[in-house]
């Protein structure tokens, strides 16, 4: 009777898939800019083909295999999303297929203006700082008027 390699008799079996993501889980987008999400795939699935999709066509899509240790493997997937504002609060969505089934993973879009993303930072070091000269003018005014009304 042949001895069976449990290794093999492993390997053989349908692809288990363990754990699915996405990164960055805060899907914050400027219109117009591309930015990279990455969906990663822990699973045991040597002998078959394990492929994820997207559910935005037409972006640039890079994939790549890590194996861990024995079975275990990481399967992940890039997409450069370039997001419109009619993307804004739709679900951006990765999916694992293999035989045995699929597994979905997914980020809400909060796609934001260009300008208005760009005033949040301008507000940062244009705002304040111009708030800050108008009170140390004010505040000299008030100094001033007091000190002729003596």
């Amino acid at each position: 009777m042949p001895q069976l390699d449990l290794f093999q008799d492993l390997s053989s079996i349908s692809g288990v898939h363990h754990n699915i993501t996405i990164e960055p889980e805060l899907a914050d987008v400027t219109e117009g800019v591309a930015k990279n999400f990455i969906c990663s795939v822990y699973h045991l699935c040597q002998n078959e083909n394990l492929t994820i999709t997207w559910n935005y066509e037409n972006m640039q899509v890079t994939e790549w295999n890590k194996t861990l240790s024995g079975l275990d493997q990481m399967t992940y997937s890039n997409i450069a999303f370039l997001g419109a504002k009619e993307d804004h609060g739709k679900k951006l969505i990765c999916t694992a297929k293999s035989s045995g089934r699929d597994i979905m993973a997914s980020v809400v879009l909060n796609v934001q203006n260009p300008v208005l993303a760009g005033l949040e930072t301008i507000g940062l070091y244009i705002l304040v700082p111009s708030l800050v000269i108008l009170l140390v003018c004010i505040l000299a005014g008030v100094i001033i008027c007091k000190k002729r009304q003596r």
